[in-house]
């Protein structure tokens, strides 16, 4: 008999908390899309066409879609005056010199703060 005035009471509780997970989970995925929204303008702007991105008010669902920022990006040829760039971008340069900047500072933290929590 125990048992089932324990459950009754156990259901009733969740009954009443019910509203309080809803609302949680429903602020939850709200905030979770409001994080998440930058970086999809950030995939967004990467694929569209250059007179959207540069629109006001912002064009926030492209109308076309076009790889030409990808194009120059790796040095695949691109149709003619795509950005107004005309050669390519040292993608591999930019790559080396950030991992060597990473590399070269990590070590500095690494070194000096070994040290500073010897002394202490």
């Amino acid at each position: 008999m125990n048992t089932t005035n324990e459950t009754s009471s156990l259901k009733k509780r969740f009954r009443r908390n019910r509203w309080k997970y809803i609302f949680s989970d429903v602020l939850l995925w709200f905030i979770l899309l409001l994080f998440f929204i930058p970086a999809l303008w950030i995939i967004l702007t990467s694929i569209r066409i250059r007179s959207e991105i540069n629109a006001f008010p912002p064009v926030w669902i492209p109308t076309g879609f076009s790889f030409d920022s990808f194009k120059i990006l790796f040095g695949m040829p691109t149709p003619e005056g795509a950005f107004g760039l005309g050669g390519e971008i040292p993608v591999i340069s930019y790559a080396r010199n950030s991992v060597i900047v990473a590399l070269v500072r990590t070590t500095f933290a690494l070194i000096f703060g070994t040290l500073a929590g010897y002394v202490f």
